[in-house]
């Protein structure tokens, strides 16, 4: 989780401890979002 908090405060240029004082749920949903973000980023970049 410690790893996952800080590739979440890089990518989004937010503070560790906020994504440490979130709950797990809402963690959760925040890194899936995250990582649909990502993917489809790197499927147009692909396309181009």
């Amino acid at each position: 989780m410690r790893r996952q908090c800080l590739l979440m405060a890089r990518n989004n240029r937010t503070p560790v401890d906020y994504w440490l004082s979130l709950s797990l749920r809402s963690l959760s949903e925040w890194i899936r979002d995250s990582n649909d973000l990502i993917q489809e980023e790197n499927e147009r970049m692909r396309r181009r």
